[in-house]
């Protein structure tokens, strides 16, 4: 009986030593496991400040004139010299698309961080709710992040002044000036939030229309009603213009509450 013959094939060694190679080549192509975060910063006249934060620890905004927020992308996992494509896409309350950057650069150790600002100024009018940013690196979903947008509360302000006045005449108060004197301001803001920080301002405006003096305030409050102060030297060094004054209480550029007073010269 004649036995079956068996063919043995031999796989070529440098067909083996390609395939190793276009392994290797293929894992190097895999992407690095980056990371990526989203915070948000509130950026104003003051700079890039951190911000409120509501009871469920997301970040809370108001609008205000020239106020915008600020959405800072931190990275973590880049390999120098590796082509990076990001874009991140703004979300309104509806879930509609409603701003898109991309960021395209070749990874080096200063490209760990980069950001996107969009306003929040009253003149925007942007829909009060809940926005989120969402972080895309190749098109695949890489860190996404909420905030809060909501409105400012209306504040209701009234302001006494204070001094060494002759009697009221046609409801406006009269300083004459003389040594050591002063007048002040007592302000009484109602429709605070509390613990929501508010930028208040005291001015007093000269006759000429002009500032004489502003003291800014933040104000950090505990219950919805705060008292304010201030107050500026009649003393005649001072050399103030004779004519009509008035201290107000500003948010912003709105003022909430106004009094008036007549400065009256020393008496000889």
């Amino acid at each position: 009986m004649v036995r079956p013959h068996h063919t043995i094939r031999r796989i070529p060694w440098l067909f083996v030593f390609m395939v190793l190679i276009f392994i290797h080549s293929a894992c190097d192509r895999v992407p690095p496991a980056v990371q990526g975060n989203i915070s948000f910063l509130l950026r104003d006249e003051r700079g890039d400040v951190a911000p409120d934060t509501t009871a469920s620890g997301i970040a809370l905004f108001r609008p205000s004139p020239g106020s915008k927020i600020k959405a800072l992308i931190s990275l973590s996992g880049l390999e120098p010299g590796r082509h990076e494509e990001y874009h991140f896409v703004w979300l309104n309350p509806d879930g509609n698309e409603m701003f898109r950057k991309l960021e395209s650069f070749e990874a080096d150790k200063n490209t760990d961080r980069f950001s996107s600002t969009i306003s929040i100024d009253p003149e925007r009018d942007r829909d009060i709710g809940i926005y989120e940013v969402k972080l895309y690196r190749f098109r695949t979903l890489l860190d996404s992040s909420a905030f809060e947008l909501r409105s400012r509360p209306v504040l209701r302000g009234v302001v006494e002044v204070e001094g060494d006045f002759t009697e009221p005449v046609e409801s406006i108060s009269r300083a004459r000036m003389k040594d050591g004197a002063r007048v002040l301001m007592r302000a009484v803001v109602e429709g605070l939030e509390p613990g929501l920080q508010e930028h208040l301002s005291v001015r007093w405006v000269g006759p000429d229309g002009g500032s004489v003096y502003t003291k800014n305030l933040d104000l950090l409050p505990d219950t919805s009603e705060t008292i304010l102060k201030s107050s500026i030297s009649i003393d005649p060094d001072r050399k103030r213009d004779v004519g009509s004054y008035t201290v107000e209480i500003c948010r912003d550029d709105s003022v909430l509450a106004s009094a008036s007073f007549e400065l009256l010269p020393e008496q000889g």
